[in-house]
This record gives C-alpha cells, sequence and structure tokens, in this order.
C-alpha cells in the first residue's frame, strides 16, 4: 500500500517505486488529478481523512492528498496490523530514519 502526502506530479513514480515496476503516462495523470483535487480551498487549516485498509481492501483513501502548513491528517486504520511511516521518494519501502543523509528521523505509528 502506497499514500504520499504533496506528491505533486511525483505520485505515480513513488508507488511504481514501491512497486518495483517503471510508473506510465496514464497513471500520472491520474495521480496529478486526484492531487489537485484534494488541495484546500480555503486558508483555515483542514483536517485530511485517510482511511487505511477496510474490508478486503489493502488500501488507502484517499491514496494522495495535498496539504497546506498547519493542517492535520488524520489515518483511520479500519483493520489491525496497518502502519503509517514516513519515507522518502527516493526509498518509499525503507523508514526516512534508516535512509536519511541529513538527519531526519521522520515518523512511524508502531504496528
Amino acid at each position: 500500500m502506497v499514500f504520499a502526502v504533496n506528491p505533486g506530479n511525483n505520485f505515480a513514480a513513488f508507488q511504481a517505486a514501491a512497486k518495483g515496476s517503471t510508473a506510465s503516462a496514464s497513471t500520472t495523470a491520474a495521480a496529478t488529478s486526484t492531487a489537485a483535487a484534494a488541495a484546500p480551498t480555503t486558508s483555515s487549516s483542514t483536517d485530511h481523512t485517510v482511511v487505511v485498509g477496510g474490508p478486503g481492501l489493502l488500501s488507502y483513501n484517499p491514496s494522495n492528498i495535498t496539504a497546506q502548513v498547519g493542517d492535520t491528517v488524520t489515518f483511520q486504520f479500519m483493520q489491525k496490523n496497518h502502519t503509517v511511516t514516513a519515507s522518502s521518494f527516493a526509498d518509499p519501502c525503507r523508514a526516512l530514519s534508516l535512509t536519511s543523509t541529513t538527519g531526519q528521523v521522520g515518523f512511524d505509528s508502531g504496528l
């Protein structure tokens, strides 16, 4: 499962890297459209709710968002044994703390 905050036009490449494949042009267009649609329309903070899993699903809904400084991202876990871990676009399947060359720690929800 792959999720990104503020991926811009890079979500398809990020998702492809996580899957160990290459991104297609149609996937890039769809991801760009989704990210643009999720952009907040007001200057006040927004709470973005992301549903993780669900009945028989291994997915995030939505799969990516565009958040502004001050926004909150709330992950709603629908099944057990899911985790949210910060990573880099260059290495999406490894914790940021293991791959950072600048000392970034990131976060891990702990499951």
